[in-house]
This record gives structure tokens, C-alpha cells and sequence, in this order.
């Protein structure tokens, strides 16, 4: 199970920070590492799930598209922001201006969301932030004392994977026989962590569940970093327990579909006003 712990968190982290140099070009190390396993998770979904529904996944697919994919994630990371340029992204220009580099194209707006960015990191909670962190990493726990999930949702999406594994369709054989409708994503890449992880299915989706999970708390965690409510909110949103109920029932793809908050947290809610173009770009 821990062999599949290392592949899922390893594989998220670089394509998790070139999204987040994207979409938060104010994010310091900190929040970076917030922010790249949720970020990742939600791109390794997104991968397994078109390759499936444009009917080209295999093992070896999907794991040659995400060694691309980590190759152009780190070839991006190692982009540096050249000042003697005209044009500049909006979080280029915000990142130049959070490391002190002089751009061409200085904005007042720019220079208001930076300083509000630096006085919300000084400002951070220590006791908040611990407190947080022992919130988040409870998520975990149940890898420690189960072997297997609770519930029976994870029967139906598991019988899935097992069958995306071996035969790379929903298609099941009798006398279930039929083409199942649901969601690709989970169940695709269930199956990939599977097989190269060399755990079982139930492990695997136990795994994947929880670590969905623990990444939506840290996504919100970072995301809501940037107005200086970070901590408390991922404090709010676990203790609502309505996240956990639904995970240790064991419908880990219902609490995996949240990771695409994170990112609307990070285009909708900034500190400071501008267009609504460069949010979107």
C-alpha cells in the first residue's frame, strides 16, 4: 500500500507546482507545498480520465503520458522570468514582483496585491497552522488500522478498475453484462495505481480515497492562504464532517470530483481587483 502512497504523491508534486506557479504566482514556498498535491492529484485524474474516454488508455499509456507529463511539468519549473522581455504573464508578473525583480510593465494593482500577499504571510498563525496541519494528516489514519474500506460503494468502482486493468473498457462480462456509465477518472486511475504499485485493488482505492481527500484539505488550506484564512478554513470545511462521512463510506470518487474547487478558489477569489481576463488566462 505504501509502495502506492510513494507513486500517487511523487507523480502529483511536479505538475502540481508548475500549475500552481500559474494560477498563484504569489505562493511561497509554504503554500507551494500546500497546493502541489491537490493541484497534481486533480491533473493525474484529468489525464487518466480523457485518455479513457477517448479510448486510448492502456498501462502503458497513461504511464508514458505522465512521464510526459512530469518532464514538461519539471522543463517548466526550471523556467526562469527573463526581465529584458516587453510582455509578461500576469503571474509572471506577480511572481517577479513577490522576488523584488523590476519588470517593464509594472502595475499599481500589482504592487497592492503583493504587499497584501507578503503582510498575509507574516502574519500566518503558528498554532493555526500546527493545528491544521494534525487535522489534515487524521485523514490518514484509517490506512493505519483497516485493510480495507468500509462500505460497499467501493465494490461496484473497484469490479470497474479490475476490469479497466484488464481489459481497458467498463465492459463487464456475465452475468453482469453490459456498458457501464460512470465517471472515468477514479476507477482509470485506480487501476493504473494498481498495477504499478503492485497493491490490490481494495488497498489501492483505499489509498487513493483518502489521499483525495487529504488533498482537497490542503487545497483549501492554500487556496484560502492567500486571503490569510488558511488554516482556519481547512479547519471549518474538516469539522463540517460531511467530507469524512462520505469517505469512510467509501465513495472516494464523489470526494475526489471536489478537486476541482481548488482551482475555482484560486481563479474567482483574489485580495485585490483585476481583469477578469488575466483570471482567466
Amino acid at each position: 500500500m505504501w509502495a502506492a502512497f510513494l507513486v500517487i504523491v511523487l507523480t502529483s508534486i511536479p505538475p502540481g507546482l508548475a500549475l500552481t506557479r500559474i494560477l498563484d504566482g504569489a505562493a511561497d514556498t509554504f503554500r507551494k507545498s500546500l497546493l502541489c498535491l491537490p493541484l497534481g492529484l486533480l491533473v493525474l485524474y484529468g489525464t487518466s480520465g480523457i485518455l479513457f474516454v477517448i479510448q486510448a488508455w492502456s498501462i502503458i499509456s497513461l504511464t508514458v503520458s505522465i512521464i510526459i507529463l512530469e518532464i514538461v511539468s519539471l522543463l517548466f519549473l526550471r523556467r526562469k522570468i527573463h526581465i529584458e522581455k516587453t510582455q509578461h504573464t500576469h503571474w509572471q508578473r506577480l511572481e517577479a514582483a513577490m522576488h523584488g525583480l523590476v519588470l517593464s510593465e509594472s502595475e499599481p494593482e500589482l504592487e497592492e496585491e503583493v504587499q497584501a500577499q507578503r503582510w498575509f504571510q507574516q502574519q500566518r498563525n503558528p498554532m493555526l497552522q500546527i493545528l491544521a496541519g494534525l487535522f489534515c494528516a487524521m485523514t490518514l489514519t484509517p490506512l493505519l488500522l483497516l485493510d480495507r474500506p468500509f462500505g460497499v460503494d467501493w465494490v461496484g468502482f473497484g469490479t470497474l478498475a479490475a476490469n479497466v486493468q484488464a481489459t481497458g473498457s467498463f465492459e463487464l462480462p456475465s452475468p453482469n453484462s453490459g456498458l457501464w456509465t460512470y465517471p472515468p477518472a477514479f476507477p482509470s486511475l485506480l487501476a493504473w495505481l494498481s498495477e504499478l504499485s503492485g497493491s490490490s485493488i481494495e488497498q489501492s482505492a483505499m489509498l487513493l480515497g483518502h489521499v483525495s481527500l487529504l488533498a482537497i484539505l490542503l487545497g483549501i488550506w492554500g487556496s484560502m492562504d492567500r486571503l490569510g484564512a488558511g488554516a482556519s478554513s481547512a479547519l471549518a470545511m474538516g469539522g463540517s464532517l460531511a467530507l469524512f462521512a462520505k469517505v469512510f463510506d467509501s465513495g472516494y470518487p464523489s470526494v475526489a470530483s471536489q478537486l476541482g474547487l481548488i482551482v475555482g478558489l484560486l481563479v474567482v477569489f483574489r485580495p485585490y481587483h483585476s481583469s477578469l481576463k488575466s483570471h482567466i488566462i
